[in-house]
């Protein structure tokens, strides 16, 4: 992977694509520029799956409940 330099001394490290870092790069994107310049520390990937599964499951919840439930009485 080619090292490109972006704003501010940012760089496209491990898992930044040359295309990605070079959008970085034209300042372009200053909000995908600042998330990939400020440092996250430690990420709970248990809880980023989890977040996730629950968001997905919730829009299925949504989606299958009727808004009108038939009778089953005659």
């Amino acid at each position: 992977m080619d090292h490109v330099p972006g704003p501010a001394g940012l760089s496209a490290g491990a898992g930044v694509s040359p295309r990605l870092g070079g959008r970085i790069a034209t300042g372009d994107c200053p909000r995908l520029a600042a998330a990939f310049a400020e440092d996250p520390g430690p990420i709970d990937l248990e809880a980023v799956f989890e977040r996730a599964l629950q968001r997905v499951l919730g829009g299925f919840q949504g989606a299958v409940q009727p808004s009108f439930v038939p009778s089953c009485s005659s």
